[in-house]
């Protein structure tokens, strides 16, 4: 299946889903130490915005986030997104 490129307003509306799973669902927060747009440019082009690999991505974002600890949020380091990185190659491999 090709997926066509993302318009500006649907990446738009990518980046908004992705931020709320990461602060809502998943607890996490950019860490400082990670360009933000840099990182969902990627979980774009690895996720062509299909929902079933959003959702693997999810999956494997909160393994990598590790566990919750008194309720601060996670943070999503340069780390967390190697970690996310090779396991996805992995999984869609």
């Amino acid at each position: 299946m090709v997926f066509r490129r993302m318009s500006e307003e649907e990446e738009q509306e990518f980046d908004q889903v992705m931020v709320r799973l990461l602060r809502q669902n998943l607890n996490a927060v950019f860490g400082r130490d990670i360009d933000s747009d840099e990182c969902m440019d990627t979980f774009r082009q690895w996720t062509t915005t299909n929902w079933h690999l959003i959702v693997e991505l999810a999956v494997i974002l909160d393994t990598c986030l590790g566990p919750i600890q008194d309720n601060s949020p996670r943070q999503l380091t340069a780390a967390v997104v190697r970690c996310v990185e090779k396991k996805w190659v992995e999984h869609t491999s």
